[in-house]
């Protein structure tokens, strides 16, 4: 008669991305059935299947078997629940609801997440119809899925679900569609890079901090052929995120998926210095969403400052979100060659406001909103935040309260804040001089808000410094009149930016 097989699969791999969070079984985007501890979080069933690189990849998943072709029906299931020794079994039912066989295997599960696969024989006498597979874990109903088993030629052309791919396979194909994009000063040197990646619909996708501040853009290809990229199609400042016109180089593109829920499995390419990729894998670990930056899907993985525009990949393959979600415009151009050196003091302590990447959803990307604009358009709108130009002489600048004038070196550093109230009657700017060369010229300070424009200015003042002698350039700045919300200041030398900060106004 019928017979059955039960393998345990113990992945490691998978378990110690998808568990060492701990999140809890009811934030996994399933729902339990009533009284049950143990939730199904995954089922994939196929006839060819073997674990590989820590993970059961199903070679053919499908839920339609035929006879005499197919042989046997693997079914692989994954289950969330309290960690420890566990008995998992399962029934086959036949068409009409009897039981064909049963199995069950003890499990130690040593995080939530535990995994098994079943396999059912199929013998050319077996019963046609609708099969199902119900599973239990310690006596409590934990899944029921369905499959269809007919007497019938196995089409040639069998469209199958879709395949968890190997990280191989992820890593290759993530890194054809993935490009580098150059940003490129005035003088055509390269002075910052960041990540983009080409979807199914033929755009390039990455982050508004990718493009910021460029007075032109260049987009290299894996094999390290260039091209530049001449139209922005939309984008979003705030929200961090820009949809380019893809240069005509040869670029894969990644298909797309709508959504990924928390516990879910995930991938991107971090990126070195050098442009060297490499993947990392991890689990989507929450959500959240501001009034102004939008959604956020939180990872358990941290990239780096050139990763910015990275796809996040699903187990297929498929990209649901972009790696960015800087918290300020412009706040990378504090950074220099992926450093914090030149980050000021008032912003060093504050969390929030690092440049970590989160993934922005896909579905965000409006790509309606506005015209295609080239570079130079968006820098002739104020849609760019100037390009910083450091000064060698500048040893280090700080905003605080208003605290007079100092002869320490560096100054103002005490007293340095982030976040001011009314109660706060001046806010003081304070640049630090150690000149190496004598420097003249015009200096003043510019306020701007998040959508960079121009709020205040300060009163020009005439520099002559000198070596080897300390100097500090004092600004007063009035909070009074400006509403709450949050600011960027720039310290201009002959209206050139040579040090930027920002601080925000509470009521």
């Amino acid at each position: 008669m019928k017979t059955s097989r039960t393998k345990s699969l113990l992945l490691m791999i998978l378990f110690m991305s998808i568990c060492s969070y701990g999140q809890d079984v009811k934030n996994s985007g399933g729902v339990l059935p009533q009284g049950s501890k143990f939730l199904m979080t995954k089922s994939v069933m196929g006839t060819k299947g073997a674990e590989q690189g820590g993970r059961f990849i199903m070679e053919d998943p499908r839920t339609t078997f035929y006879i005499p072709q197919d042989k046997q029906v693997i079914a692989y299931f994954e289950w969330e629940g309290a960690p420890g020794v566990h008995t998992i079994e399962a029934s086959w039912l036949r068409p009409g609801g009897k039981i064909g066989s049963t199995d069950e295997f003890k499990y130690d599960a040593k995080e939530r997440r535990f995994a098994g696969y079943f396999t059912l024989l199929v013998p050319e006498a077996i019963d046609t119809g609708v099969w199902q597979i119900e599973t239990r874990v310690d006596g409590e109903s934990s899944g029921t899925v369905s499959f269809q088993i007919v007497a019938a030629t196995r089409p040639d052309n069998l469209m199958l679900q879709k395949r968890l791919l190997e990280m191989n396979d992820i890593y290759k194909h993530a890194t054809l569609a993935t490009v580098t994009i150059e940003k490129l000063d005035a003088s055509g040197n390269v002075f910052d890079h960041a990540t983009g990646f080409v979807i199914d619909s033929g755009e390039l996708v990455t982050t508004f901090q990718s493009i910021d501040s460029a007075t032109s853009l260049r987009a290299v290809n894996s094999d390290g052929a260039k091209q530049e990229i001449t139209e922005i199609l939309d984008y979003d400042r705030l929200q961090d995120w820009a949809v380019l016109k893809t240069p005509n180089l040869p670029i894969a593109k990644l298909p797309t998926a709508n959504d990924a829920k928390v516990g879910d499995r995930c991938f991107s390419l971090q990126t070195a210095d050098d442009g060297t990729r490499t993947i990392v894998s991890g689990v989507v670990t929450g959500n959240k969403e501001s009034n102004t930056s939008g959604p956020r899907i939180l990872c358990d993985f941290q990239l780096g400052y050139y990763s910015a525009g990275s796809p996040l990949l699903n187990e297929y393959g498929e990209v649901f979100a972009v790696l960015g979600g800087i918290v300020l415009p412009g706040f990378r151009t504090l950074q220099s060659k992926g450093t914090s050196w030149h980050i000021p003091t008032n912003l060093t302590y504050l969390p929030t406001l690092q440049p970590s990447l989160q993934g922005i959803p896909l579905t965000t990307l409006s790509r309606n909103l506005k015209k295609p604009s080239t570079v130079q358009q968006l820098i002739d709108s104020g849609q760019f935040t100037p390009q910083l130009n450091w000064n060698e002489n500048v040893i280090s600048g700080s905003i605080g309260v208003n605290q007079g004038k100092s002869t320490r070196i560096p100054l103002g550093v005490n007293n340095s804040k982030y976040e001011f109230s009314s109660a706060d009657k001046s806010i003081q700017v304070n640049l630090d001089w150690m000149p190496h060369s004598k420097v003249k010229g015009t200096a003043n300070i510019v306020i701007y808000d998040v959508n960079n424009s121009k709020i205040a200015e300060g009163k020009p003042s005439k520099l002559n410094i000198s070596p080897p002698d300390p100097v500090q350039s004092n600004w007063m700045i009035d909070p009074t009149p400006l509403p709450a919300g949050t600011y960027r200041v720039d310290v201009l030398l002959d209206a050139i930016p040579i040090w930027r900060s920002y601080f925000k106004i509470v009521k």
